[in-house]
């Protein structure tokens, strides 16, 4: 399967790993161009049966990927609507549809560390909030 062609990402296949490298400077923000390449990642994805894991990283050292894109979220309309009238973001679509590739998380310790995260709160807590960097860190230490 190919992997190129992508404007905010680059990616290398070694022995069933695609690493999927975020580089879209100056701080990997998720647009318009961002989720035109992980919808067409997640296509490829889905029919690729030689990839077993996908490892995301970003090549900002300060930066994984840092927000929705504040031009896209200005243009949100202001009318209010029923929770089942309202639509997922195109962010949140694409993300969904990334989680559900057959290389997805539920085949890793991620799915154990999210679980151990939010039973203990790690999201809520402010000191955690302050020193992200550190928590993301020590939970991956979690097998």
């Amino acid at each position: 399967m190919d992997y190129k062609g992508y404007s905010t990402l680059n990616t290398e296949k070694k022995d069933g790993v695609l690493y999927v490298t975020f580089d879209y400077p100056p701080v990997n923000v998720q647009g318009q161009a961002m989720l035109a390449d992980l919808n067409s990642l997640a296509m490829r994805l889905e029919r690729d049966r030689e990839t077993k894991v996908v490892v995301f990283q970003s090549a900002h050292p300060e930066i994984w990927v840092c927000h929705y894109d504040t031009e896209l979220l200005k243009d949100m309309s202001a009318e209010a609507v029923s929770r089942d009238d309202a639509r997922l973001l195109d962010l949140q679509s694409v993300l969904e549809r990334i989680s559900k590739v057959p290389q997805a998380t539920s085949k890793t310790p991620a799915i154990k560390r999210f679980t151990i995260a939010d039973e203990k709160g790690m999201e809520h807590d402010m000191e955690n909030q302050r020193d992200w960097n550190d928590l993301v860190m020590d939970v991956q230490e979690i097998n």
